[in-house]
């Protein structure tokens, strides 16, 4: 039997002792993290591909500025050759046959070409690129305001998650607390069985709540990990509170609707694509009417039986002059561009407005939001003081027999579902305040920033 025993225990053994030990090695491993608002805003817009992409993409057109800026310039070009003849060039003259050249032929030589005029063909090229490279510059800062957004979420949400969990611990402790005095008062025999029973399911529907708030905030950290691309194993705490430094609101609508349509990236990307495309009609246009240029030419040639030409073996020429190209009929290749780039105009044209609109729809929505959080949180805070005293007043009653175990009870409710109203208030303000801020493009100073507690 004792055999059986042991035997029994050497199996089980690394169910409870090696399994653990592995788990406890790996989290000692994760060195824990504490980060605020800004280191988080600093480590997640270094890690975000889309970033990165937005950049290129910028580099990618000021190259494209760059190249209409060269077509200024001159064309230059340089060319040289070597011929070795081995049999002479033949022609004919009266009848008879000619042999021309030597065995060794070379010619050395260099062509300018200078455009003087086309029909602002050039010009409307560069100033099209220098648009496109604002909007690639707008592009990229909203990508940027994007990804800010999407961080502050995500914190706002974590700090939202935390505090749940300190009030469904608060609740939770309160419920134990009562359950111990109304078992004091049992015992004394001031309070039945039933009270007592009534507390105990009091306490037993707290701690699901509790449990539940829990996992939400572990949720909650994971997914910012993993936008940070942190190891989601390794401990986090972010530095910060749902609460104000200062109770102001934003500026009032109208300021703010003139901030959007002023600075909001999305919609000075419309304008700048629409600037751009009026500009390519006029440089399709410019295909319409004749080009000019200066040019020049020079070369150098010899030919000689061998490779030291003498004097009378070797020579050069030097020429300039104008070029006009004009092009007649292109079978309508050149109106139908014309056509195209006026018809990319129109729909820029069209996509600003919309974009306008939408951006005005949008500041409306989310400045409502702030006024409308902003509102709860300053009646919460007012009911919150008025709960609290009146969980202390009837606490004092229970516990004199004055009132019930049901007065008791829904006074720790009202407390708790203030404290909820009131935190979910804040987290939606911070929210749409996050979220008005990447519409209008820029900061709203009147506003502080969430305490931080250290």
């Amino acid at each position: 039997m004792m055999k059986n025993t042991l035997f029994f225990l050497t199996l089980i053994a690394p169910v409870f002792f090696f399994v653990p030990v592995q788990a406890g090695e790996r989290e000692s491993d994760l060195e824990p993290m504490t980060l605020t608002l800004d280191e988080v805003l600093t480590l997640g817009l270094k890690n975000r591909s889309a970033l990165v992409l937005a950049e290129k993409n910028l580099e990618f057109i000021q190259s494209q500025y760059r190249l209409a800026q060269g077509n200024f310039f001159p064309d230059v070009t340089l060319t040289a050759s070597y011929t070795r003849h081995f049999r002479k060039d033949i022609g004919f003259a009266n009848g008879r046959k000619l042999e021309m050249g030597d065995e060794h032929g070379a010619s050395v030589g260099a062509d300018v070409e200078q455009p003087l005029y086309s029909g602002g063909r050039l010009t409307a090229t560069k100033k099209s690129a220098r648009w496109k490279v604002s909007f690639g510059e707008e592009n990229s800062r909203s990508e940027k305001d994007e990804t800010i957004f999407a961080l502050q979420r995500l914190y706002y949400m974590v700090l939202l998650a935390s505090a749940t969990v300190s009030i469904q611990k608060d609740s939770l402790l309160s419920a134990e607390e009562h359950l111990q005095t109304i078992q004091d008062r049992y015992e004394q025999g001031l309070d039945s069985d039933l009270t007592l029973m009534n507390q105990e399911v009091e306490v037993a529907l707290a701690r699901p709540g509790y449990s539940q708030a829990r996992y939400l905030l572990e949720s909650a950290l994971t997914s910012l990990k993993e936008v940070l691309k942190m190891d989601v194993d390794r401990p986090l705490t972010l530095v910060g509170a749902l609460d104000f430094i200062e109770k102001k609101s934003c500026p009032d609508y109208n300021t703010t609707v003139r901030l959007a349509l002023e600075r909001n990236p999305d919609l000075l990307a419309a304008r700048y694509k629409t600037q751009s495309a009026g500009f390519d009609v006029v440089s399709a246009q410019g295909d319409e009417k004749p080009q000019l240029s200066l040019f020049g030419k020079a070369l150098w040639q010899t030919e000689s039986p061998d490779l030291s030409p003498t004097a009378d073996q070797r020579g050069s020429s030097l020429s300039a002059g104008l070029r006009m190209r004009y092009r007649v009929f292109t079978g309508r290749e050149t109106s139908e561009r014309v056509h195209q780039a006026r018809i990319a105009y129109e729909i820029a044209q069209e996509n600003e407005d919309v974009l306008k609109r939408s951006v005005h729809a949008t500041v409306k929505s989310e400045w409502q939001s702030v006024q409308e959080a902003l509102e709860r949180v300053q009646s919460q805070e007012a009911a919150l003081a008025q709960a609290e005293k009146a969980l202390e007043s009837t606490e004092k009653r229970f516990q004199a027999g004055q009132t019930g175990q049901l007065d008791l009870s829904d006074a720790t409710l009202s407390v708790k579902r203030v404290r909820m109203v009131r935190t979910q208030a804040l987290a939606d303000f911070w929210i749409h305040q996050a979220a008005l801020e990447k519409t209008v493009g820029t900061s709203l100073s009147p506003v502080s920033k969430p305490a931080e507690h250290f």
